[in-house]
C-alpha cells in the first residue's frame, strides 16, 4: 500500500473512471488494492503445497459410528492426504502424509471435551494436487482462502460458465426456519435477484410444506419464474432427515440462471455463504 498526497494512503484509485487494483510508476507499485480473501471448501484440482487449511470445528464435534483404529481420507492427493480417525475412544482429523501428519482436530470421547482445534499449514510438496474428494459432514468443515473469490454484488455477470462456491453449515435450516414464514404451504425469501431479458431469476430461501407433513428449508437457485430450479442447500425435516449441502455449482446445472445481478440482500445470514468465482463472471 502506498502513501500519497498530505501522508494520507488511498484506499481506492480510478483511471478513466475505473476501479484498478494497482498503480506502477517507472517500475514500482505506489499503490496496491487490499485484497479481502474469502475461504472455501478443498476441491479435487486444488494444489495443497505450502497452503493454509483453516477448520472451523465447533467443540463437541465428532463422527459417530466409526470402529476403533479406522481411518477415512476425506482429501486426497499424491502427497498430502486429510483423514480423520478413530483410536482408543479419540475421533482425529489428521493433515499431512505417513511421515509428518499434523493435527487439526481431537475429540475425547471418554472425557467429553475439545482436546485440539487449530488450522494447520502444510509443507512444500511436489504433486499435492487433489485427486479425490469423499464428502461427508467431518469435509464440510475443512476450508482454504481463494483470492478470486467474494459474494456477488449487483452489476456481476452471471453465464453458464458462472461458477459458485457455498459454505452453509449443515446447521443453516435453523436460520432458515426463523427467516421465512413457516405458517403455511410455502414461503420464500429472496437474497439475489437476476435480471434476464425481462425474466426474473433469483436465489433464495425457501420453505414448503410437503405431502407428508415433513418440512423442507433450502437454499434454490429459481430460473424463468421457477420453471427450473435447483438447490444447493437442502434439508427435509423428518423422522429420518435428509441433507443435502452443496460445495460448488455452475450455471450450467440450472437452465436459465444467467443475467445481470440488479439485487443482493447483504443483511441476510446466507448471504455470505454463497460465493462467485470472478474469473468466471461475464463482461
Amino acid at each position: 500500500m502506498g502513501t500519497v498526497m498530505n501522508g494520507k494512503k488511498w484506499a481506492g484509485a480510478c483511471v478513466n473512471g475505473k476501479v484498478v487494483s494497482g498503480l506502477v510508476k517507472n517500475g514500482v507499485v505506489f499503490y496496491r488494492m487490499p485484497v479481502s480473501t474469502y475461504r472455501r471448501r478443498i476441491m479435487v484440482g486444488d494444489n495443497l503445497s505450502n497452503r493454509t487449511i483453516f477448520q472451523d470445528f465447533p467443540d463437541g464435534f465428532y463422527k459417530s459410528g466409526m470402529s476403533d483404529g479406522e481411518q477415512f481420507n476425506l482429501i486426497e492427493s499424491n502427497n498430502i492426504n486429510i483423514y480423520e480417525y478413530y483410536i482408543g475412544g479419540s475421533y482425529n482429523v489428521y493433515c499431512g502424509n505417513r511421515t509428518n501428519s499434523n493435527l487439526l482436530y481431537r475429540y475425547d470421547l471418554v472425557f467429553g471435551r475439545t482436546m485440539t482445534k487449530k488450522d494447520v499449514t502444510t509443507g512444500t510438496y511436489l504433486n499435492a494436487t487433489v485427486t479425490e474428494v469423499n464428502e461427508n459432514k467431518t469435509y464440510r468443515h475443512l476450508f482454504i482462502e481463494d483470492e478470486n473469490i467474494r459474494p456477488l454484488e449487483v452489476g456481476d455477470v452471471i453465464t453458464e460458465n458462472t461458477k459458485f462456491y457455498f459454505t452453509f453449515p449443515d446447521d443453516f435450516y435453523n436460520y432458515i426456519k426463523s427467516t421465512v414464514d413457516t405458517s403455511g404451504r410455502g414461503d420464500e425469501v429472496i437474497i439475489v435477484e437476476l435480471d434476464n431479458d425481462n425474466e426474473l431469476d433469483h436465489l433464495s430461501l425457501w420453505y414448503d410444506a410437503l405431502i407428508d407433513s415433513s418440512k423442507a428449508y433450502c437454499v434454490r437457485m429459481s430460473g424463468n419464474y421457477y420453471s427450473t430450479m435447483e438447490d444447493a442447500y437442502r434439508y427435509i425435516e423428518r423422522t429420518s432427515p435428509l441433507l443435502i449441502n452443496k460445495s460448488i455449482m455452475t450455471g450450467t446445472e440450472i437452465e436459465n440462471f444467467v443475467g445481470t445481478v440488479t439485487m443482493v440482500d447483504k443483511t441476510n445470514e446466507a448471504y455470505q455463504h454463497i460465493l462467485v468465482d470472478t474469473t468466471t463472471l461475464g463482461a
